[in-house]
C-alpha cells in the first residue's frame, strides 16, 4: 500500500488532510493559551444522519468549523469546477481514488454503481 500524502487545508494552517481522507492536526501552540503546545494527532471523524462524514477543526481565527471530509479531499486533491461521483457505499471510505470524474464516468464502458454525486 502506498504511503499517504498530506496536504495543508486552506484557511486552517494547523491541519492537513491525507489522500485517504484522514485529517491530521499538526504540532502547534494552542490558540489563546500562553504556553500550551498541542501534539500532532489524527482527528476523529463523525457521521451525521445523512451519512456524511465530517470533522471539527479550528481555523486561523480560532473559530471551530465543521467540514465534510469528502469535500476536503476533493478540494485539496481534485480539480476545481469538476463534478465527481463516489463509487463506494462506505461513508468512511473517502480515499481520493474512490472518486470518479464525470467526464471519465461518461466514457467508461462498464459503469460502476454510483452512490453519491459531489459538485465542487
Amino acid at each position: 500500500m502506498a504511503r499517504q500524502k498530506f496536504r495543508p487545508i486552506i484557511g486552517c494552517s494547523h491541519y492537513s488532510i491525507g489522500s485517504n481522507g484522514q485529517v491530521k492536526r499538526l504540532r502547534h501552540k494552542a490558540h489563546g493559551k500562553r504556553y500550551k503546545i498541542l501534539p500532532e494527532k489524527i482527528i476523529d471523524q463523525h457521521i451525521n444522519r445523512q451519512s456524511v462524514v465530517y470533522v471539527n477543526v479550528t481555523d486561523d481565527n480560532g473559530k471551530i468549523k465543521v467540514f465534510s471530509v469528502q469535500k476536503l479531499v476533493l478540494s485539496t486533491y481534485g480539480k476545481p469546477g469538476v463534478t465527481y461521483y463516489k463509487a463506494s457505499d462506505d461513508p468512511f471510505n473517502n480515499r481520493f481514488d474512490v472518486f470518479i470524474e464525470k467526464d471519465m464516468y461518461d466514457r467508461m464502458k462498464y459503469k460502476p454503481f454510483i452512490f453519491k454525486k459531489i459538485k465542487l
